[in-house]
């Protein structure tokens, strides 16, 4: 009778354990057709290859911060080196003027004249170098797909919103480039700055729409508060988007247009400052 009984609770166990694991399966392949989970898990990927990115061009710029000190210490050596060398060789050459054979140059003069003239063309060729200015290395920042909102809730329109304006900027840009090329890295670095901000605000409501409204009515408020930020958003980045066509349409790129992108840039990246100082003010409380 107790084998009996073993034997029937190591069968209920059995069928317990493999309808756990179908359940499991089950649920597993919903998560990997689920669409917000894929993007969030392509988005996270991207966001670590973006760091590594980074950090890759962090140091670059200090190899190149390097190669600019080594060049003006060599540069400034070079010059004092040979100026030292000459005033030794002239000191020599006079001892020998004043000596019995003032027609014969001393040996110890022309090495010192050798010196100099080697020691000023290491330090012409460095200051050359940098009169040149060599560019640090410019690592290509991987893509990072913005965070996805389920459809519905509150935020998804202007994100989506936010999303095409950033598309529509990206796709000017090389055309900025190739007319003015000092307003194409302008407008990166801008993009550069406010991009990760807005999406921070994207994924705050990306972790709101996870809760019950029912048991915590503040946090429709605060979707609605963050959904106005996008708005904000959105206006800034259509100034920005007409200053950029306005721009490129201009007979003269150096003019009134220049003027009106630089405050285009200036408003977005003040938004985007508020946007952190309002992040920061929070995250204090």
């Amino acid at each position: 009778m107790g084998n009996q009984q073993q034997w029937s609770d190591m069968v209920i166990r059995a069928m317990n354990w493999s309808r756990d694991r179908v359940e499991d399966a089950r649920l597993e392949r919903q998560r990997r057709n689920d669409p917000v989970l894929m993007a969030r898990a392509q988005r996270q990927a991207a966001l670590v290859r973006r760091a590594q990115a980074e950090q890759a061009q962090l140091v670059a710029n200090q190899r190149h911060t390097n190669l600019l000190r080594r060049l003006h210490a060599r540069a400034t050596t070079g010059f004092y080196v040979a100026a030292g060398s000459a005033g030794l060789g002239a000191v020599d050459l006079v001892g020998a003027a004043v000596a019995d054979n003032p027609n014969v140059v001393p040996p110890g003069a022309g090495l010192w004249f050798v010196a100099a003239a080697v020691s000023g063309l290491i330090g012409a060729r460095a200051r050359a170098r940098l009169k040149a200015g060599p560019q640090p290395v410019q690592v290509e920042l991987p893509p990072v797909p913005p965070p996805l909102l389920p459809p519905g809730c509150v935020g998804a329109e202007e994100a989506q919103e936010i999303y095409n304006c950033e598309a529509r900027l990206i796709a000017m840009i090389p055309a900025v480039d190739h007319l003015l090329p000092e307003a194409g890295l302008s407008l990166r670095q801008t993009l550069h700055t406010v991009q990760p901000r807005l999406h921070g605000v994207v994924e705050r409501l990306e972790a709101l729409a996870s809760i019950d409204v029912m048991r915590a009515p503040q946090a429709a408020e605060a979707a609605e508060t963050l959904r106005r930020v996008l708005v904000g958003g959105i206006e800034s980045y259509d100034h920005l988007i007409n200053a950029t066509a306005t721009l490129l349409a201009a007979p003269d790129p150096r003019g009134g247009a220049t003027q009106s992108l630089a405050i285009a840039t200036q408003e977005l990246e003040a938004y985007a400052a508020g946007l952190s100082a309002a992040s920061d003010a929070f995250d204090g409380q």
